[in-house]
């Protein structure tokens, strides 16, 4: 858990006060992004009554809540920006190749797809 800055200014670094705000922001959402739905959905089955549930569909959303947390640290970069100097040819190269290994990621993913449901591929 990381440290936050209180409403008086001074960072907050305590362990219990931490887990407090863990506890009353993103554990539910960090408890229901982690559920293994599908595996209990196998469980059910298709005609069982929590298979055909759309809600574990629509719980699984909560996974995608946990990439604001990325957003979130964006903003502390951006306020703190000014402080110190970064090498934007440094991060633009990072940036690019980040995204060039997400990119690649995904087609592989898509070519694992495509072989795994077309049953002519080899």
């Amino acid at each position: 858990v990381t440290p936050f800055e209180g409403d008086d200014g001074v960072w907050v670094t305590s362990k219990p006060e931490l887990a407090v705000r863990y506890l009353k922001g993103m554990f539910i959402i960090d408890l229901l992004s982690i559920m293994p739905f599908d595996l209990i959905e196998l469980v059910e089955g298709e005609g069982g009554g929590l298979g055909s549930l759309k809600v574990f569909r629509v719980l699984k959303l909560f996974r995608l809540l946990k990439m604001l947390r990325i957003f979130r640290g964006l903003k502390i970069v951006k306020k703190y920006e000014a402080d110190f100097a970064i090498d934007y040819q440094a991060l633009n190269i990072s940036v690019l190749l980040v995204v060039l290994l997400v990119t690649a990621h995904w087609i592989a993913c898509l070519t694992s797809l495509i072989c795994l449901y077309d049953p002519d591929s080899p």
